[in-house]
């Protein structure tokens, strides 16, 4: 009976310490934003590359707001082009190979004016 109730306490004592270690955990992280004065969180957010301006920011999609702006890196600068797909005329003048044969280009004569 002794030995029963020596592993039951054996067991009480492992529960207790392990909710401790939970409150503790709790405790050293109030303790962080209070001196922080700031809670750090992961949220969503959207980067927006100002060519204009040449500027970098980001949006919090929760909340709307901008933040972390900074000067475009030069690579950020450059605008990247979909070079793997074919390009198509504009709709209002396709572009055909009679266009080209139709145009009136002037003969030389062999006469250099100069």
């Amino acid at each position: 009976m002794k030995v029963s109730l020596e592993h039951k306490m054996a067991s009480v004592r492992s529960s207790i310490k392990s909710e401790m270690d939970v409150q503790d955990g709790i405790v050293a992280k109030l303790r962080q934003i209070v001196a922080e004065n700031a809670e750090w969180r992961d949220v969503e957010c959207e980067k927006h590359l100002d060519y204009e301006n040449r500027k970098v920011y980001f949006v919090n999609i929760e909340a709307g707001g901008r933040f972390d702006e900074r000067t475009m890196r030069f690579d950020e600068m450059q605008v990247e082009l979909p070079l793997d797909t074919e390009a198509t005329p504009p709709d209002d003048e396709p572009y055909t190979d009679d266009e080209s044969q139709d145009a009136e280009t002037p003969e030389d004569d062999g006469d250099c004016p100069i």
